[in-house]
């Protein structure tokens, strides 16, 4: 089963936490644009958690619904009231099926990629994301920046200032409701039920 895709930007968003060379992050990803967020952590507590959320609520909004998996710090009474108070869901994924919280999964591999490939080629780290961020998705015809602020931000290559005016980037969820029903086709046709049989499944519709 995966996610109801959202219909605007800002609305459900994940995070997870990663460790890579000893150092903590924290990466919180829009499930609208495939944007995503990373925070060096101090540490892991729900704190140093809360603390990088609110920043980015600030910026983009608070958002309807906030997945993450089920550790300690994010099942904690601190982080409970957090989301009482600032009036957002909490969704946690099962203790057992972690692709429920496939998106931060997914943007969890893209930044540890990233951080690979900056080190071995002593590259900037920010600028890295900035040209990540604004690549076009596959099978979308538009950047994770694009879909989350309606342009594309300047980088260090040259562009004309007409593309880097606002407009609306059209069609965002009915395509990726269309990427989510390839992938979950894909993922069916080796899944199995409790009695090892393989799922039945139905092939997308165009």
């Amino acid at each position: 089963m995966t996610h109801e895709v959202p219909d605007r930007p800002g609305s459900m968003v994940g995070i997870g936490i990663f460790t890579y060379k000893q150092t903590d992050y924290l990466v919180t990803v829009d499930y609208y644009s495939d944007f995503w967020e990373l925070d060096l952590l101090p540490d892991t507590t729900s704190a140093a958690i809360i603390n990088c959320l609110k920043g980015h609520f600030s910026i983009h909004g608070i958002p309807d619904t906030l997945i993450s998996d089920n550790g300690p710090q994010l099942c904690s009474v601190e982080f409970s009231k957090f989301s009482q108070q600032w009036k957002f869901d909490h969704v946690t994924s099962s203790p057992y099926h972690s692709h429920s919280n496939g998106k931060a999964e997914s943007a969890v591999k893209i930044a540890k990629g990233l951080n690979k490939r900056v080190t071995k080629s002593n590259m900037d780290n920010s600028k890295a994301i900035l040209d990540w961020r604004n690549t076009p998705t596959e099978g979308m015809d538009s950047s994770p920046t694009q879909r989350l602020m309606s342009r594309r931000t300047r980088n260090t290559l040259q562009i004309a200032d007409e593309l880097l005016k606002p407009k609306e980037v059209e069609n965002v969820r009915q395509k990726k409701m269309l990427k989510h029903q390839h992938s979950k086709f894909q993922y069916d046709k080796g899944a199995r039920v409790g009695n090892g049989t393989i799922c039945p499944y139905v092939a997308p519709t165009k």
